[in-house]
């Protein structure tokens, strides 16, 4: 008789399990063989070749620390069930529709970062692959204004370099309006080195712009013309 095993059912069941994971307030029941299959970060730190040595490994239980509490419950469920967004959360009657539409966008754009940041933490590149995808899709509907809230949260602290690479590709993107906005405004004026950074993004998309109505018009600019105006 043939018998398939539903790696998901076990996910935060004591059946079976051999290691317990605290993180924040909370802990998991999880199993090594899963964590381990999924997370090269996990094989080492559970390397029964460090047993001998005192390591870690040989605990019981293991805490990770100074990570976000929802990204790290999001990145267990991931490792059993390979999707992480079961971790939702209500707002108080109270809110508001349009309140409850920012909170809840608000809230969905953070918890999508930080997903970002414990899979590249924890050496979970699919994981941080999806998240960032996820990330991409709530930014393409966020405002100017919660793109402006993401580029102070990279700015205060370090994060994953897709991520940064994702929050800049949106952020020249939508230079026409962000330069109108006042958050964003009084962000460059705090942050110098990203101020000299739209400058040049703002002058090569100008010279572009140039070069384009000048080509279909058919009149040739030399290149040292150019270079004089640009440089």
């Amino acid at each position: 008789m043939s018998m398939t095993l539903d790696v998901s059912a076990l996910f935060d069941q004591e059946v079976f399990s051999d290691v317990t994971i605290k993180f924040g307030g909370k802990e998991r029941k999880c199993h090594k063989v899963i964590l381990c299959a999924g997370s090269d970060y996990f094989m080492r730190l559970l390397d029964p070749k460090k047993f001998a040595e005192g390591q870690q490994a040989s605990q019981a239980s293991i805490e990770l620390k100074d990570d976000d509490e929802a990204a790290v419950e999001a990145m267990l469920r991931w490792l059993y069930t390979f999707d992480y967004e079961e971790c939702r959360f209500t707002l108080p009657r109270h809110v508001g529709a349009k309140e409850a539409q920012n909170v809840n966008l608000a809230a969905t754009l953070d918890f999508h970062l930080a997903v970002c940041v414990v899979g590249d933490k924890y050496m979970l590149r699919r994981l941080g692959e999806e998240a960032l995808d996820r990330l991409r899709k709530v930014l393409a509907a966020a405002n100017d204004n919660a793109v402006v809230r993401l580029m102070k949260k990279l700015h205060d602290t370090p994060h994953p370099q897709s991520v940064v690479d994702l929050i800049t590709q949106v952020r020249d993107s939508r230079l026409h309006t962000l330069i109108r906005n006042q958050n964003f405004r009084a962000h460059l004026r705090n942050d110098p080195e990203l101020a000299l950074a739209v400058i040049d993004k703002i002058r090569a998309l100008s010279e572009a712009s140039s070069r384009l109505h000048f080509s279909r018009a058919g009149i040739h600019i030399p290149e040292s013309v150019w270079r004089a105006a640009y440089s």
